[in-house]
Protein backbone atom coordinates (compact mmCIF):
# COMPACT_ATOMS: atom_id res chain seq x y z
CA UNK A 1 0.00 0.00 0.00
CA UNK A 2 1.43 3.85 -1.07
CA UNK A 3 0.60 6.81 0.34
CA UNK A 4 1.47 10.04 -0.74
CA UNK A 5 0.95 13.32 0.47
CA UNK A 6 0.36 16.35 -1.71
CA UNK A 7 2.68 19.29 0.22
CA UNK A 8 2.31 22.03 -2.40
CA UNK A 9 -0.44 23.53 -0.80
CA UNK A 10 1.36 23.46 2.88
CA UNK A 11 3.83 26.67 3.38
CA UNK A 12 6.48 25.00 5.29
CA UNK A 13 9.47 27.23 5.42
CA UNK A 14 12.16 26.42 3.24
CA UNK A 15 15.80 25.73 4.34
CA UNK A 16 17.12 29.49 3.84
CA UNK A 17 13.98 30.74 5.95
CA UNK A 18 14.99 28.19 8.47
CA UNK A 19 18.43 29.55 8.83
CA UNK A 20 17.66 33.40 8.53
CA UNK A 21 15.36 33.03 11.56
CA UNK A 22 17.79 30.74 13.31
CA UNK A 23 20.27 33.47 12.80
CA UNK A 24 18.24 36.47 13.76
CA UNK A 25 16.73 34.69 17.62
CA UNK A 26 20.25 33.53 17.84
CA UNK A 27 21.38 37.31 17.36
CA UNK A 28 19.05 38.80 19.50
CA UNK A 29 18.97 36.38 22.21
CA UNK A 30 22.57 36.63 22.36
CA UNK A 31 22.85 40.15 22.94
CA UNK A 32 20.65 39.81 25.69
CA UNK A 33 22.26 37.44 27.46
CA UNK A 34 25.45 39.23 27.20
CA UNK A 35 24.05 42.41 29.33
CA UNK A 36 22.88 39.77 31.26
CA UNK A 37 26.58 38.50 31.68
CA UNK A 38 28.06 42.22 31.61
CA UNK A 39 25.19 43.24 34.40
CA UNK A 40 26.66 39.90 36.78
CA UNK A 41 30.39 41.27 36.65
CA UNK A 42 29.35 44.68 37.23
CA UNK A 43 26.72 43.68 39.91
CA UNK A 44 29.91 42.08 41.68
CA UNK A 45 33.23 43.58 40.49
CA UNK A 46 34.31 47.49 40.74
CA UNK A 47 34.32 48.49 37.28
CA UNK A 48 32.49 50.47 34.95
CA UNK A 49 30.88 48.81 31.97
CA UNK A 50 32.30 51.26 29.38
CA UNK A 51 36.04 49.75 30.54
CA UNK A 52 35.30 46.08 30.74
CA UNK A 53 33.06 46.49 27.03
CA UNK A 54 36.81 47.25 25.92
CA UNK A 55 37.80 43.71 26.38
CA UNK A 56 35.11 41.87 24.67
CA UNK A 57 34.52 41.21 21.49
CA UNK A 58 31.45 39.39 20.29
CA UNK A 59 30.65 37.52 17.40
CA UNK A 60 27.30 37.21 15.38
CA UNK A 61 25.77 34.68 14.09
CA UNK A 62 25.24 34.72 10.06
CA UNK A 63 23.29 32.42 7.70
CA UNK A 64 26.14 30.32 7.03
CA UNK A 65 27.67 30.04 10.24
CA UNK A 66 24.86 29.68 12.61
CA UNK A 67 26.95 29.92 16.42
CA UNK A 68 27.64 33.60 18.17
CA UNK A 69 30.94 33.97 20.13
CA UNK A 70 31.89 36.04 23.01
CA UNK A 71 35.82 36.86 23.47
CA UNK A 72 36.91 37.58 26.85
CA UNK A 73 40.43 39.17 26.83
CA UNK A 74 42.51 37.81 29.37
CA UNK A 75 45.19 40.84 29.68
CA UNK A 76 45.41 42.45 33.13
CA UNK A 77 43.00 45.57 33.87
CA UNK A 78 45.21 48.54 35.46
CA UNK A 79 44.67 48.90 39.12
CA UNK A 80 42.84 52.46 38.45
CA UNK A 81 39.96 51.91 36.85
CA UNK A 82 38.99 50.11 40.35
CA UNK A 83 38.01 53.52 41.79
CA UNK A 84 41.54 53.84 42.82
CA UNK A 85 41.85 57.57 43.81
CA UNK A 86 45.11 59.72 45.21
CA UNK A 87 45.24 60.38 48.81
CA UNK A 88 48.13 61.19 51.37
CA UNK A 89 49.28 57.78 51.87
CA UNK A 90 49.09 56.59 48.53
CA UNK A 91 46.54 55.05 46.61
CA UNK A 92 43.09 53.85 47.68
CA UNK A 93 41.49 51.59 45.80
CA UNK A 94 37.98 48.93 45.88
CA UNK A 95 38.48 45.91 43.36
CA UNK A 96 34.99 44.00 44.49
CA UNK A 97 31.83 46.15 45.81
CA UNK A 98 30.73 43.38 48.63
CA UNK A 99 34.60 44.37 50.07
CA UNK A 100 36.25 47.69 51.69
CA UNK A 101 38.93 49.90 50.23
CA UNK A 102 42.39 48.83 49.77
CA UNK A 103 45.35 51.35 50.27
CA UNK A 104 48.49 50.77 48.44
CA UNK A 105 51.54 52.97 50.27
CA UNK A 106 53.95 55.17 48.57
CA UNK A 107 51.67 54.49 44.95
CA UNK A 108 50.20 57.40 43.10
CA UNK A 109 48.29 57.50 39.38
CA UNK A 110 49.78 58.58 36.64
CA UNK A 111 49.18 59.09 32.82
CA UNK A 112 51.75 58.06 30.38
CA UNK A 113 53.51 59.20 26.89
CA UNK A 114 51.27 57.27 25.66
CA UNK A 115 47.74 57.31 27.12
CA UNK A 116 47.71 54.37 29.70
CA UNK A 117 46.46 55.25 32.84
CA UNK A 118 48.02 53.17 36.09
CA UNK A 119 49.08 52.89 39.41
CA UNK A 120 53.17 53.07 39.89
CA UNK A 121 55.61 53.16 42.49
CA UNK A 122 59.01 53.82 42.10
CA UNK A 123 61.73 50.62 41.90
CA UNK A 124 64.19 52.75 43.88
CA UNK A 125 64.76 56.03 44.41
CA UNK A 126 65.27 57.63 41.32
CA UNK A 127 62.79 58.71 39.00
CA UNK A 128 62.77 55.62 36.55
CA UNK A 129 62.28 52.52 36.88
CA UNK A 130 58.47 52.02 38.03
CA UNK A 131 56.28 49.49 39.22
CA UNK A 132 53.15 49.37 37.66
CA UNK A 133 50.05 47.61 39.29
CA UNK A 134 47.26 45.50 37.51
CA UNK A 135 44.58 43.32 38.75
CA UNK A 136 42.17 40.62 38.19
CA UNK A 137 41.80 39.64 34.30
CA UNK A 138 38.29 40.36 32.70
CA UNK A 139 38.25 36.49 31.72
CA UNK A 140 38.54 36.20 35.08
CA UNK A 141 35.84 38.21 36.38
CA UNK A 142 33.26 36.67 33.77
CA UNK A 143 33.75 32.93 35.47
CA UNK A 144 31.44 31.35 37.20
CA UNK A 145 28.08 34.10 37.66
CA UNK A 146 28.03 35.57 33.85
CA UNK A 147 28.33 32.44 32.07
CA UNK A 148 25.38 30.81 34.74
CA UNK A 149 23.61 34.34 33.84
CA UNK A 150 24.31 33.96 30.14
CA UNK A 151 23.29 30.24 29.88
CA UNK A 152 20.35 30.94 31.50
CA UNK A 153 19.24 33.65 29.31
CA UNK A 154 20.17 31.66 25.94
CA UNK A 155 18.05 28.86 27.27
CA UNK A 156 15.19 30.48 28.63
CA UNK A 157 14.57 33.27 25.67
CA UNK A 158 15.58 31.04 22.39
CA UNK A 159 12.77 28.86 21.62
CA UNK A 160 10.24 31.84 21.85
CA UNK A 161 12.57 34.12 19.90
CA UNK A 162 12.46 31.22 17.48
CA UNK A 163 9.09 30.86 16.88
CA UNK A 164 8.67 34.77 16.56
CA UNK A 165 11.19 35.26 13.53
CA UNK A 166 9.87 32.12 12.00
CA UNK A 167 6.65 33.85 12.62
CA UNK A 168 7.91 37.12 11.01
CA UNK A 169 9.02 35.18 7.57
CA UNK A 170 5.74 33.19 7.44
CA UNK A 171 4.32 36.18 6.93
Amino acid sequence: MEITVDTSKLHLPKGNEINIATQRALNHTFKKAVTAGNRAVTRKWNIKLKELKSYIHLKKATRNRLEAEIKVKSRSISLAHFGARQIKKGVSYKLRKDMGRKTLRHAFIATTKNGYVGVFTRKTKKRLPLNTFKSITPSSMYAKESIDAINEVMNRDFADRFRHELSRIER
